[in-house]
Formats: C-alpha cells, structure tokens, sequence
C-alpha cells in the first residue's frame, strides 16, 4: 500500500490509508487532515445526504465525494488534473472493497469550465456543489496562472452563475478575512445570483461557508 501510494503521488489531499498519510504537508500538498475538514462539512449539513445529488468541483483525490456518497449521496466529481484523477479511481475501488459497498460516483477528466460550459443540462438537478478550496483557480489552465485582463475572475463568475441555475446550495471553502478571494469576496458575488451565507465555519486561515437560494 506504500509503495502504491507512492506511486500515485503526489499528493494534495491528507488521507490516513492504514496507518499512512497520503502528505506530510509542504508547499504543495494540504496541511489539512481530510477527514476533520469533511466533519465539518457535514456539520455543515447537519448529515442530509442520503438521496442527494453531489457536484464536487475540482474533487482532487475524491475524498469528500467518497465521505458523502457513503451517506448515501449520488456524486459527480470533476477533475483535470490526471494524478488528482487515478488518486481519486484508486481512492474509490479501494473504499468499496474495504466497505464492501458500491459508491455511486462518477469522476469526470475534464476541466471544469469544460463541462459546465458543454455538459451542464445533463447533469440535471444539483443539491448541492461542493466548490472546496476551487473556484479561484478556475481558469488558470486555460487563461495562465498569471494572467492579467480578468479572464479567470470573469469566467469564475460566469461559471457560479451558470450553476446557480441548477442548484440552491453552494458549499464553499475559501480563504479567510483579511485574503484576496476570501469570504467577504464570495458572499457579494453570490449575493448578486440570490444567496446568502447561511452558516460560516471558520478555519485557521480558511472558511467553510454554506450558500443557500433566498
């Protein structure tokens, strides 16, 4: 299992695989255990995930689509990134064997603005998206991570919009007060597609925050 791990590497996501960490932390990888950021989510949530319809964007390794579709969720996650991707295929069988339980996920290899530009009606309706630690790095594949005539933050936008039309619940995860793209950031861009900030969990320099349709 070591050595697969390694092999699948790296790492963003911090998992505990028996007895093995997926990432220690460092420049790339998260400082975040997992399993303690999908508790909060799904205090978040009070737990209602049972029948319901999950878009987890930028799904990394699929932990989160994981936790939630054994509550009983149906899940879509979408991921460009090809290590992210086969961490996420791995992830997945492993769970299954290990709960002897069939998840109900699809994991799509595209970008994200690829398939909410050319796939959104066939996604159906959507109870919640899940947009943890995403939404400000939509666009940097195709516009540069360094690009300077708002490009990113216009299809950032545009791509928000577009999924407000068919769910009434965001959970994002953000960085905090007093960062660029923080939380203050996202509550007047949802404002102006009808939601508001029902509850905020805030982190050490992060913020979970739910976005319900008034």
């Amino acid at each position: 299992m070591k050595s697969k791990i390694k092999q699948l590497g790296p790492w963003y996501q911090k998992i505990n695989i028996e007895g093995i960490i997926t990432t220690k932390g460092g420049p790339y990888s998260s400082m975040d255990s997992s399993i303690i950021i999908w508790e909060k989510i799904s205090n978040l949530l009070s737990n209602n995930f049972k029948g319901a319809n999950i878009l987890d964007l930028g799904c990394n390794a699929g932990f989160y689509s994981i936790m939630a579709a054994k509550k009983g969720a149906k899940v879509i996650g979408i991921e460009s990134n090809n290590t992210f991707f086969n961490q996420a295929l791995f992830l997945k069988d492993y769970y299954e064997k290990l709960w002897n339980k069939k998840l109900d996920i699809t994991y799509i290899n595209k970008d994200i603005i690829d398939v909410i530009d050319e796939d959104l009606a066939k996604l159906g309706k959507i109870d919640y998206v899940f947009a943890l630690a995403i939404l400000y790095h939509i666009g940097k594949h195709k516009y540069g991570k360094k690009n300077k005539n708002d490009k990113n933050i216009k299809k950032q936008i545009e791509i928000i919009e577009k999924l407000s039309k068919v769910t009434n619940k965001f959970i994002v995860r953000s960085r905090g007060t007093g960062r660029k793209k923080n939380d203050r950031y996202y509550d007047d861009i949802f404002k102006d597609f009808g939601f508001v900030p029902t509850n905020k969990i805030y982190e050490n320099w992060r913020v979970l925050i739910l976005y319900e349709k008034i």
